[in-house]
């Protein structure tokens, strides 16, 4: 259920860039993302998507891509209550969680263009989402949301309210919020500007958010993947991730070929982002 998570605000029709109003050929050796952010029209779409407007009637389009992430994600909002700050309602509008987690993906891509960590590709996400890499600038917005999203499920439900645990839970516990985060200021505020905050400010949804995503950024940056991966033939960690969903499991951690790990299960989740799909030809 948690793959209809906010992937409705993709609501912009694809964007058209350059002389020929084709898609932007996004890997290309001669034209690698940069630039592409520039445009009056891209910024528009961006702003839009992070306050949450929809800028196209789909009301009767029953082919448009767009159109149907909308209804999509609007069904969502009624079946999934619990997570209902994380789709579309049915007039059309983002959820505030959803808003919060577009906001920071808007503003690093306005600010770093194409040296955003947010428009590279990344070969570990390549091999679940093979049209990734075609992706326009709103497409990324929305897939990184997406990715922020199933976290925040996975973590706490959904719920910014979700209970600590206890401090014998976790190495550096008690957690708390949607992103599972360290209470004390102390054990998190060397991983980012917006996790330099108080305890009262990282138990709010923003503050819990603002700090979950530097996370992230940090994470994309130094390890130029998503997931944190093994060695295939000594299986120890080639990296590790802060979240335990994006760490690949040891062999000896699966017990029965029956049960679907919490890393399995996060990149069933988000490989069904529906722009994932590469078009039929």
């Amino acid at each position: 259920m948690i793959w209809i998570l906010s992937l409705s605000f993709l609501f912009s029709p694809r964007l058209s860039i350059g002389q020929d109003s084709q898609l932007p050929c996004i890997r290309c050796d001669q034209d690698p993302v940069k630039g592409l952010i520039e445009g009056p029209e891209i910024t528009k779409e961006l702003e839009d998507i992070s306050r949450g407007i929809l800028t196209q009637s789909c009301e009767h389009d029953v082919t448009d891509d767009e159109c149907t992430l909308i209804r999509w994600a609007k069904d969502g909002f009624k079946k999934y209550p619990h997570c209902s700050r994380f789709f579309v309602d049915q007039d059309g509008k983002l959820g505030e969680l959803a808003r919060l987690t577009a906001q920071r993906i808007v503003n690093d891509i306005e600010v770093n263009k194409g040296d955003s960590v947010f428009v590279q590709d990344y070969p570990d996400i390549d091999e679940i989402c093979p049209n990734y890499k075609n992706f326009t600038p709103v497409e990324f917005v929305g897939f990184f949301t997406s990715a922020m999203e199933i976290l925040a499920y996975r973590e706490s439900s959904c719920d910014p309210n979700t209970h600590p645990n206890r401090a014998s839970d976790v190495p550096n516990g008690p957690a708390v919020g949607l992103y599972q985060l360290e209470l004390r200021k102390s054990l998190r505020s060397w991983r980012g500007g917006f996790c330099k905050v108080d305890a009262e400010t990282i138990l709010t949804p923003k503050g819990n958010t603002d700090c979950a995503m530097d996370i992230f950024i940090a994470m994309l940056k130094k390890n130029k993947k998503l997931f944190g991966k093994r060695n295939q033939k000594t299986h120890k960690m080639l990296n590790i991730d802060y979240w335990h969903s994006l760490n690949e499991p040891p062999r000896s951690k699966i017990v029965n070929a029956n049960k679907e790990s919490d890393y399995d299960r996060y990149r069933r989740y988000l490989a069904r982002y529906p722009l994932c799909s590469l078009p039929s030809k």
